[in-house]
């Protein structure tokens, strides 16, 4: 289950940049970077293995590492499914807010001529 939310944290992170490159105007999905950005640094976090949580890791001469973790809502990445699976991934991005974005802008590419959207086509298996 971690894993799948991971998945959707980057993939909507990934669709919510693609479409503010089209449209730098359309809002952010609240908290959505941050957490990509946490998992995507998780290998220099601070790991409690006791709580399975991540927090940001500060290192012998100060520096910290995986500091968007620490701008998490609790300050930290958990290892589970958090408190509330069914409306948060990883208490930290609203599912609803994902789910409205995507069927907000799912249609973006519904405005692009099918001449310059062959990329999206299967290549023809006849030679």
């Amino acid at each position: 289950m971690w894993i799948a939310g991971c998945r959707l944290v980057i993939s909507a992170h990934l669709a919510q940049q693609w479409v503010r490159i089209a449209d730098p105007t359309v809002p952010e999905v609240p908290g959505l970077r941050r957490a990509r950005n946490a998992i995507e640094h998780l290998h220099e976090a601070e790991i409690d293995e006791s709580q399975i949580i991540a927090t940001t890791k500060v290192t012998e001469d100060g520096k910290q590492k995986a500091w968007d973790i620490e701008k998490l809502p609790d300050g930290r990445l958990i290892f589970g499914m958090g408190k509330k699976p069914l409306e948060e991934v990883f208490d930290a991005v609203s599912l609803e807010a994902i789910v409205a974005f995507a069927l907000e802008h799912s249609d973006r590419d519904g405005d692009v001529d099918i001449q310059d959207s062959t990329y999206l086509l299967r290549p023809s298996l006849e030679s």
